[in-house]
């Protein structure tokens, strides 16, 4: 793919990410909704760059929830403790 955009456009794979500050001035394109697409994009976001993610219409839920890590709500829910068994037929 890389041959296809023009040599001055900047393209890295999320593990060649470091900052915003290592990446040129301006808007930057974020391709894929996966965990390191989203806190790459939450990265520039929060370094003022504007940013254009590019996803899915795959479903995603917040990470956190009035200031707690959704991960705490699903514990104080149990929502792990749930299991295939215990879930009414369709």
């Amino acid at each position: 793919m890389r041959s296809r955009l023009p040599r001055d456009i900047l393209q890295l794979h999320t593990a060649d990410y470091r900052s915003p500050e290592s990446l040129p001035p301006g808007a930057v394109v974020v391709v894929g909704s996966g965990q390191s697409g989203c806190q790459i994009t939450e990265d520039l976001l929060s370094a003022g760059r504007t940013v254009y993610s590019c996803t899915s219409k795959v479903g995603r839920v917040p990470r956190r929830y009035r200031g707690r890590d959704l991960v705490e709500w699903w514990v104080d829910m149990k929502f792990w403790d749930v299991t295939y068994d215990s879930q009414p037929s369709a």
